[in-house]
């Protein structure tokens, strides 16, 4: 696993059994300044590449939210908190995504190994 990848997966954790019978799972942050905030992703579209710089493989990616359990010291967060709130909800998205695709491209691999 990537180390980014890694580093990322440790800043969260899906609360797979916490919500059983729901569509959504949750996240909860374990890390940093919104530790202990629980939320899960409504809607994720992959933007175009219009707005990307030329020359990268940059994908824009948008999202809604919803937060479902603040952490106890929880405050109003200010523009410049939210703004850091929602870079860290777009990484680990990221993180989630890529890690997704690592595993199934692991299982591609191997059900190619295994037909050989």
């Amino acid at each position: 696993m990537d180390n980014s990848i890694a580093e990322r997966k440790q800043m969260y954790t899906v609360l797979h059994n916490n919500y059983k019978g729901e569509a959504l799972a949750r996240i909860r942050i374990d890390e940093g300044a919104f530790a202990g905030l629980v939320y899960h992703y409504n809607t994720v579209s992959v933007g175009d590449t219009e707005h990307v710089r030329e020359g990268t493989d940059a994908v824009k990616f948008s999202f809604d939210y919803d937060v479902d359990e603040y952490p106890e010291n929880y405050h109003e967060l200010d523009e410049y908190e939210l703004i850091d709130l929602e870079t860290l909800l777009g990484d680990i998205l990221v993180a989630i995504i890529l890690e997704k695709e690592q595993n199934v491209s692991r299982a591609i691999n191997n059900n190619e190994s295994d037909n050989e």
